[in-house]
Parts: C-alpha cells; sequence; structure tokens
C-alpha cells in the first residue's frame, strides 16, 4: 500500500453543502462532468499521476511501435510520457470531452506527432490498426468492459500490446461504505470491476496476458470536505459509480460526513481514502 499526502489549505475552506448536494443531483452523464471539472482537474487528482507515471514505466523500453492509440486521454497527463518517448511515432489521442481535449492540445502543442479526436471510444473508427494501445485511468468509465476490451483487441494489430492502468472495485472503498450505512437504500448504479473479472475478460477476446498487477494506494486529506472537493473538480463524480436512483439529502450528507470522521479519521484530523488499480500489458498474439 502506498500513502500520498493530499492537503490544500484553499480546498479546506470549501464546506457548502449544496456544493456537495450537486455532485448526486447532477443527471449529466459522465463526458459533461468531466467537461465540467476541465481547468480544475490536474490541481484536483491525487492518484492519477503516480498511476500514469507506473504504466509508463512498465512499457518496454525497446518497444517500436509505428502507431499509437491512447484512449480516454483526458488533458493529456499520460498523453506527454508517450509523445515525448516515442516523439517521432503517430499518436491518436482520443476523448469524449471537448474542454479535456483543449487542455491536452495546450500541454503538447509543439508535438506534430500527436492527433487528438473528440469522440467516444465506442464511436471511433480507424483507417489502420496500432502497434500499442494505451489507457491510464480511464478504461473503468467505458462501459460494458466486455465491449470495450473487445473493440481494443480489434485495433490492435497481431504483435501489438495493449498498456493499460484501470481502477478497480474497491476504489473509495471508505466512502462507499459510509454511504452504504447512511442511506443503504441510494447504492450507486454500478460497481467498478475486480482484477478478476478484468483479466477473465481480457483472455476471453484472446488476449495473452504478459503483466498484471493490482495496487493499492490511499490518499490522506485534511478532512471529509478537502476530499469531496478534490473528487467534484476532478469530474469523478458523474456517471453510475457514484450516483444512485436518488440524490441523497443534505440530513444524509451532513451525516455521511460525521461517520467518514469518526469511523476513518486520524489524530491530526485527516482522512484517508484508497483507490485500487490495475495494471495489464496484454498481446495480440496471432491465431489467439
Amino acid at each position: 500500500m502506498i500513502s500520498l499526502g493530499f492537503c490544500n489549505p484553499c480546498l479546506a475552506r470549501w464546506t457548502s453543502s449544496d456544493s456537495i448536494q450537486a455532485m448526486h443531483v447532477d443527471r449529466s452523464n459522465t463526458t459533461a462532468r468531466f467537461s465540467s471539472a476541465a481547468d480544475t482537474y490536474d490541481k484536483a487528482i491525487s492518484v492519477q499521476p503516480t498511476v500514469a507515471e507506473t504504466l509508463f514505466d512498465l512499457i518496454p523500453s525497446d518497444l517500436a511501435p509505428r502507431r499509437i492509440l491512447e484512449i480516454g486521454c483526458g488533458t493529456g497527463l499520460f498523453t506527454s510520457y508517450i509523445a515525448e518517448f516515442f516523439n517521432n511515432v503517430r499518436l491518436d489521442a482520443l476523448d469524449a470531452s471537448d474542454r479535456m481535449l483543449d487542455q491536452a492540445k495546450t500541454k503538447l502543442a509543439g508535438l506534430q506527432s500527436v492527433h487528438f479526436h473528440h469522440e467516444r471510444f465506442h464511436d471511433y473508427e480507424s483507417d489502420a490498426q496500432f502497434d500499442l494501445i494505451v489507457s491510464s485511468s480511464s478504461l473503468h468509465w467505458i462501459t460494458p468492459l466486455e465491449e470495450a476490451v473487445g473493440k481494443v483487441h480489434g485495433l490492435l494489430k497481431p504483435g501489438g500490446l495493449f498498456a493499460a492502468a484501470i481502477m478497480l472495485e474497491g476504489t473509495l472503498s471508505e466512502l462507499h461504505a459510509t454511504r452504504l450505512l447512511v442511506a443503504p437504500g441510494k447504492v450507486p448504479e454500478a460497481a467498478m470491476p475486480s482484477q478478476t473479472h478484468l483479466l477473465a475478460v481480457l483472455k476471453d477476446v484472446g488476449f495473452h496476458l504478459t503483466f498484471t498487477d493490482a495496487q493499492s494506494y490511499t490518499v490522506k486529506y485534511s478532512d471529509v470536505n478537502t476530499f469531496l472537493w478534490a473528487l467534484n473538480r476532478a469530474g469523478v463524480t458523474g456517471g453510475a459509480f457514484s450516483r444512485g436512483s436518488r440524490p441523497l439529502t443534505r440530513g444524509e450528507i451532513a451525516s455521511l460526513k460525521d461517520l467518514y470522521t469518526r469511523e476513518y479519521g486520524e489524530d491530526d484530523g485527516s482522512i484517508p481514502a484508497t483507490y485500487h488499480v490495475g495494471y495489464v500489458l496484454a498481446e495480440h498474439r496471432s491465431g489467439e
């Protein structure tokens, strides 16, 4: 387990119940939530930079792809690693959020090898297959997972490599456990995949797994308000992983904050949030 500190005095001032309520009431899709958070995403995220660096280090340094696809490039965090290392290789980076793409385009403005695509992965079509397909902290948003992984397999050349980091079941377990106690009838509509399910899906579509791992990260926030503020500003409060059939009431939100602090708060007043991440390298082998 890796512990990452996260304490920002400016974030700690955020205590509005209205703001917390908004992240449950918002019925727009995940793409809209990420778009609304495009300007604050990089400052609000916690574990994603560590995940991106870890995934990049897993990719064989002697790999020589001729064309690369990144699924869910967001603001370009992982894109920067790939584009700078494979600096003469065409990189197609796609994301469903136009505002996230604007951030990525600004970061990588000087790299002519990067081609951005504003579209959902399910809608994406290519005139060629890829030697390397990558995805960092985004594949879990593309559902159903079986369909997404099957499409990856179809876009990858025989002999090509798929490198991905994906949030797994148990991510934000403290928050989900607290919410279940406070509002047992308002469980989120979906759960993130388990490592077992992820690996089974990869094998079922024909991938040969060359590396798998699962890591647990604990992020420390100065208090619950800071934590919830960060989730909201990172745009991860949209979609079926975070919302139930009905929003939490103000009373339930207050109870959730109090219970979270009592159950998980530490002596210095900080609270933890756990992230479980799966890492995979999978090859498309001819005939499999």
